[in-house]
């Protein structure tokens, strides 16, 4: 939560309420969405005036390189959010802190992987994150896991209508590789794989379908114990 003066102020834990009389009421803004885009926090705020607002919390999902922090930004009061993914060498997956002075300087600290600073004003913003897949139509198809949320145990299925090397693995929050559950050719059907929850944490898991070494889809399921 993020007041800027005894009236108007911010909170956010899945999405965006503002308030203009010292949270008597509040009302909905809107956060990009999209693909992977995960916003489960923000969980710091820096205004350089009025307007001009900056937060971090959230990530964006890459099944194959984990999750990427994102840095908000508003320009209008909050009435309409953007975001970016700070082009870093650094891997960092989640901000905790942000702190801009301006509307071109300041510095966004992780938990574990150094400061990233700009001085110069990442130009680039998005709107929202629209998920990339091989384009197969109507050959392969990722189903939603059932149940969903699950304890202990849920089950994915898919088809497939050339034969092909099926991969089927389970990532965490992280992006780090939890489980492999298929790796192996497979003619045209239908199939279905579990995956057991036990000695796992509650929370946010992603499955993808990767086909001869492509990522299909990518869905999220959800571990409640």
């Amino acid at each position: 939560m993020y007041f800027i003066n005894s009236l108007t102020g911010w909170r956010a834990y899945g999405s965006m309420r503002k308030t203009t009389d010292g949270g008597l009421n509040w009302t909905t803004q809107t956060l990009p969405s999209g693909g992977n885009f995960v916003i489960s926090q923000i969980t710091r705020f820096s205004n350089v005036n009025k307007d001009t607002i900056w937060g971090v919390g959230g990530h964006v999902f890459y099944p194959q390189n984990g999750n990427r922090g994102v840095i908000y930004r508003t320009t209008n009061g909050g009435n309409n959010w953007l975001f970016q993914i700070p082009d870093t060498s650094i891997h960092i997956s989640f901000y905790e802190y942000v702190k801009f002075i301006n509307k071109n300087t300041g510095w966004a600290l992780p938990l574990t992987a150094g400061v990233h600073t700009t001085t110069g004003g990442d130009p680039v913003f998005y709107t929202g994150v629209k998920q990339v897949v091989v384009n197969t139509p109507g050959v392969y198809f990722l189903f939603q896991n059932y149940p969903n949320p699950f304890n202990p145990s849920t089950t994915i299925r898919f088809e497939i209508r050339n034969t092909s090397s099926v991969k089927v693995t389970v990532f965490d929050i992280t992006g780090k590789e939890v489980s492999n559950l298929l790796d192996e050719r497979k003619s045209p059907g239908k199939y279905q794989v579990d995956f057991s929850g036990l000695g796992y944490s509650s929370g946010v898991y992603f499955y993808s379908m990767i086909i001869d070494g492509n990522i299909i889809d990518t869905k999220k399921m959800i571990l409640i114990k």
